[in-house]
């Protein structure tokens, strides 16, 4: 099992001492261990020799992004592309051929890398797998290993100080001896990196516009130290002083042995393809009709912004035309459909809208609550809320950030009820309230709480007169009842006497 370790590991794994992780893959189970830059160092020279041999500008082709990216939409400029094996390539066949039972693998930042392997027909340029550093990671937490409980090593292929720029931007170009301080003063060079700015190098290559020997170009930002598998928020310039620290102090390094391996006669030719998909142009109409089902009604309004991945409008609707990408994937069309879909809600809701921010400055006012509130038809955005009504609810909530609902509410001398839901939402830095008039309602409430009290009223003004009544007819009943016995039982006295 042998390792080429791409240089710009020391970037990927700055808590670790770059020895530490040397030892880890020990651990892990590799037996050999490859630094990928000491075969940059008979790339680089190609580079030179070639730099030297063309009348254009010689395109490096170190990174296989950048090569995928000319062969299949920049053929015309193949010939210019170096004709020379990624380093990659080169150790793993260096190492087949020492090695020749030996299994490689290559590890390193970049996701292009897989492609690049699988592309390869010849088994000894083709590594037996690729992994990533954010794989590596992996690994090492599956099988237990900790860097930080290792001594340090070295590896057994080691690249040397004269290659420590190599991963970093511009570093192909100073390996050649090429770059303004380099050996050669003779050849002009630029290094370009980011995938926006090679597009435009790449257009100006083409028109003819560029006027230089040597242009070396890298997909991500910085170079492959900034490639997406290393997972950390260190900036640019300190990954390139991790690596090119790592690659200086190369303890092992002997230059003697580095002067035989460049003389060695190993053959680095590589045969780029034109892999460029050649439809026909879809009709005019056709384009014009997409563009304006998403929006676009003049030149005005293709913003070629690239949010869905193409490069303009045009070239997003020829993709829709084809089937390879969809309508919606257009940011300010979508955008402006939630906008405007959004806006019909607010406008059309039977609610009072209000949005403040944290400013109780009005943002939004919708028609509701511009006819309940805004007397004076006063010009609403951007005015104070509390110009308008009592804002100190706004304020509670935004303050407290706490949702109040349902909150019933006076405003105007009670001339206007609502029912309100206030609520912040804190990533926009607004409060918004929804607010139910219900005035008639309260209104309505208050008569029938009225017409209640006059029910019970008059309920215990007759309950009062019935109770007289049965009080005056007991009186009566009473007096007459004591009357009767009084003569009935005279009645019985005298019939017992005239017994």
């Amino acid at each position: 099992m042998i390792a080429s370790l791409a240089p710009s590991f020391a970037a990927a794994f700055p808590e670790y001492k770059s020895g530490q992780i040397i030892t880890a893959l020990k651990k892990l189970g590799f037996e050999y261990i490859a630094e990928t830059a000491e075969a940059a160092k008979r790339v680089a020279a190609m580079f030179n020799y070639h730099a030297h041999n063309m009348n254009k500008s010689l395109i490096t082709s170190c990174c296989p992004t950048v090569v995928n990216l000319i062969e299949k939409h920049y053929p015309e400029l193949i010939p210019q592309l170096a004709p020379v094996l990624s380093p990659m390539m080169l150790q793993v066949r260096e190492l087949k051929r020492k090695y020749k039972k030996a299994r490689v693998i290559f590890i390193g930042p970049c996701l292009s890398k897989i492609e690049e392997m699988n592309r390869v027909e010849d088994r000894l340029l083709r590594p037996d797998i690729v992994i990533n550093f954010k794989q590596l990671r992996v690994l090492f937490e599956e099988n237990g290993i900790f860097p930080e409980d290792f001594e340090e090593s070295e590896p057994d292929l080691v690249a040397g100080p004269q290659i420590a720029d190599y991963p970093l931007s511009g570093g192909a170009v100073k390996a050649a001896g090429l770059s303004a301080d380099g050996i050669d003063n003779k050849i002009t060079s630029v290094y370009i990196s980011g995938i926006d700015n090679i597009v435009e190098v790449l257009e100006d290559i083409k028109k003819e516009k560029l006027n230089t020997d040597i242009v070396e170009l890298l997909a991500c930002d910085g170079g492959c130290i900034s490639g997406p598998a290393i997972e950390n928020d260190l900036s640019i310039p300190v990954k390139e002083i991790l690596v090119n620290n790592y690659l200086q102090k190369s303890q092992s390094y002997d230059p003697e042995k580095s002067k035989t391996a460049v003389r060695e006669k190993i053959d680095l030719n590589r045969i780029h393809k034109d892999k460029k998909k050649i439809r026909e142009e879809p009709p005019e109409q056709a384009i014009r009709e997409i563009l304006v089902s998403i929006g676009k009604y003049s030149k005005e309004d293709e913003k070629n912004c690239g949010g869905c991945g193409y490069s303009t409008c045009r070239e997003k609707a020829a993709a829709v035309y084809y089937g390879f990408a969809e309508k919606k994937m257009c940011i300010p069309y979508m955008k402006s459909r939630a906008e405007s879909l959004s806006q019909i809600i607010v406008e059309s809701s039977h609610n009072a809208i209000i949005v403040v921010n944290e400013k109780m400055e009005i943002q939004e006012f919708n028609p509701v609550a511009n006819k309940l509130f805004n007397k004076n038809n006063r010009k609403i955005k951007n005015l104070k809320l509390g110009k308008i009504i009592d804002s100190s609810i706004f304020k509670k909530a935004w303050l407290n950030q706490q949702i109040i609902s349902h909150h019933k509410y006076s405003y105007f001398d009670g001339s206007t009820v609502v029912d309100q839901t206030i609520f912040p939402l804190p990533e926009h830095k607004v409060v918004i309230g929804i607010l139910t008039d219900i005035t008639e309602q309260e209104k309505q409430r208050e008569e029938v709480q009225e017409m209640k009290k006059l029910a019970v009223e008059k309920t215990n003004i007759v309950i009062n007169k019935q109770m007289q009544i049965v009080q005056e007819i007991a009186g009566l009943l009473g007096e007459t009842t004591v009357e009767t016995k009084a003569a009935l039982s005279e009645l019985s006295d005298l019939l017992q006497v005239g017994e």
